[in-house]
């Protein structure tokens, strides 16, 4: 099973064009990721190994063209649960029932953007699996407010995991690989020490965005890789569990 998280950059054009150096039309923007995403699974198809498959999908920063997104790649994941609020959504091969979202506080730079932050999750019963999809927020000079990693793993930590059971969790979660590692180790979470890949691309590369697994016995970082497309200022990452 395989796990892509990709912040899309789908927001204002503003915003899109001034901040993130993005010039595409939105609806051509959605088309190209929507046809990327097709792609990627059909390359995988043809390896006929289940095991490659890109069962889930975190997306981040989708304010706008969700519904076309949508329509495009539906029939590759037809399970599908979208937070227009704060702009995430995960897409799944398998059915999903919802648990819950959370909102975080708005910093300055979702004041002057008129957007919010958070997380979503859910639950995949037929694989054990909870989903947990996370944007987190971040000011002015693109680093991460402190304390919403803390409120998610608080949150995940309710969590009473049964055996077999594991929650995959992550997305674009603003934090520099050096505090990243930080806050693991005051987390007692494992990170991978051989993710430096800048999944950022846009004026100051730097490695922002991160997937983990988290089990009744441990919490750990996933191997990440990135794929290079320039639909948005981040790269998709993607791990295989």
């Amino acid at each position: 099973m395989k796990i892509l998280s990709w912040n899309l950059g789908l927001t204002n054009d503003y915003y899109r064009y001034y901040v993130m150096g993005l010039t595409n039309y939105k609806p051509l923007s959605v088309y190209l990721i929507s046809k990327f995403i097709l792609n990627l699974d059909s390359e995988v198809d043809k390896e006929s190994d289940d095991e490659n498959n890109y069962d889930i999908l975190f997306f981040q920063e989708i304010y706008e063209g969700f519904n076309q997104l949508k329509e495009n790649i539906k029939h590759k994941y037809p399970y599908i649960t979208y937070i227009n609020s704060i702009g995430i959504c995960i897409f799944s091969k398998y059915k999903m029932e919802n648990i819950c979202y959370k909102t975080f506080d708005k910093d300055l730079l979702n004041y002057i953007t008129n957007v919010n932050n958070g997380f979503m999750m859910c639950y995949l019963p037929e694989i054990k699996t909870y989903v947990c999809n996370s944007h987190f927020s971040c000011d002015i000079n693109m680093f991460c407010s402190n304390k919403e990693f803390f409120k998610l793993n608080n949150y995940l930590n309710t969590i009473k995991l049964i055996e077999g059971e594991k929650i995959i969790y992550g997305g674009d979660l603003n934090i520099k690989r050096d505090k990243f590692i930080n806050y693991c180790n005051k987390l007692n979470i494992k990170p991978d020490l051989t993710n430096r890949s800048e999944s950022y691309h846009h004026i100051l590369p730097m490695n922002l965005d991160y997937i983990l697994c988290k089990t009744n016995t441990s919490n750990k970082e996933l191997k990440t890789d990135i794929i290079k497309t320039y639909e948005s200022d981040h790269f998709p990452i993607v791990s295989k569990i």
